[in-house]
């Protein structure tokens, strides 16, 4: 975790600076979840999912960050 944790995030990190300034609102993190992020915390999947959903469909403005998610 010490190790590669920041490494991972790195990564991530510039995964989302691949997609245009302003599109992107990532890494998130899923606390208190493991690597099955949908059986760990299927809340959190279902939020960013109705997020993403009410971004494309309404075209809502998305926000740069949010709450709990670093």
């Amino acid at each position: 975790m010490t190790y590669a944790n920041p490494a991972w995030r790195r990564y991530n990190e510039g995964l989302a600076r691949i997609s245009d300034d302003g599109r992107s609102i990532g890494p998130i993190v899923a606390v208190g979840c493991g690597h099955f992020i949908q059986k760990d915390g299927p809340g959190f999947v279902s939020d960013e999912l109705v997020s993403l959903l009410d971004r494309v469909v309404n075209r809502v403005e998305q926000v740069s960050e949010r709450g709990g998610s670093t």
